[in-house]
């Protein structure tokens, strides 16, 4: 069987945060639901990308990712004190093109906050459906 999708992100953050040398707390919140193994496999995909963004690019030394399971919605949230971006100029970037649109084809919606010198939080609502 497929490990469970909060367990996969789980475990391929702490793979990234060795790696990359930066701290990780990474709670699960909510009963997860089963979804469908195409759907697990684009919000792994989208996720691992924002992961690879954090380690390429933060220069962060703490990420913090929160995984919300609740009531027919997903919500991911990954969070880093790194170095921050322009989002204007940045947003042209195949990385966050990618990310942008793997989120619309999970019927989503993807939130970057970020500003040089400030960190970034990336959230992800999906249906969990």
């Amino acid at each position: 069987t497929i490990p469970h999708l909060s367990n996969l992100l789980r475990e391929h953050a702490k793979t990234v945060s060795r790696r990359a040398n930066f701290s990780l707390n990474f709670k699960s919140i909510g009963n997860p639901i089963h979804l469908a193994t195409h759907t697990q496999q684009l919000i792994f995909f989208t996720f691992r990308e924002i992961i690879s963004n954090v380690e390429k690019h933060a220069g962060a030394n703490h990420v913090e990712v929160l995984v919300i399971w609740n009531d027919g919605l997903l919500d991911i949230s990954v969070a880093d004190n790194g170095k921050g971006f322009d989002h204007i100029v940045v947003s042209s970037s195949n990385g966050l093109k990618n990310i942008q649109s793997r989120a619309a084809a999970l019927n989503g919606s993807l939130q970057i906050d970020t500003a040089p010198g400030k960190g970034t939080s990336v959230v992800l609502l999906l249906p969990a459906t």
